[in-house]
């Protein structure tokens, strides 16, 4: 999960999960699209949390469990304070659940 900036003691992995990024995760609980990584990954994860909302390959771990944390981690994102993070955006290849949907691999 989140390593934060400081000591190498300070950057030690916490915890790591995956998510596929589904289409409801774009959009806000009053269905306005949500701009940017940082806030679509903070509402994949209050959606699988907190809603029941999960798609294919989401993973659950304590950190997301946590809503502060979550609002933390997209602070962090926004601020570029990652030393591990991987979002991957690849192109639509066919319809079909999880087919073409943005993935998400936090450490």
């Amino acid at each position: 999960m989140p390593a934060l900036a400081g000591s190498a003691a300070a950057r030690q992995l916490l915890e790591s999960c995956q998510a596929r990024l589904g289409i409801g995760d774009h959009y806000n609980p009053n269905g306005a699209q949500l701009a940017g990584p940082s806030a679509i990954i903070r509402q994949d994860r209050a959606n699988f949390h907190e809603s029941g909302i999960r798609d294919t390959q989401d993973e659950g771990n304590r950190f997301f469990a946590v809503k502060a944390n979550r609002a933390r981690f997209e602070a962090m994102l926004r601020a570029g304070r990652m030393d591990r993070f991987t979002c991957r955006h690849p192109a639509p290849r066919a319809a079909g659940a999880g087919r073409g949907l943005p993935s998400f691999r936090g450490e």
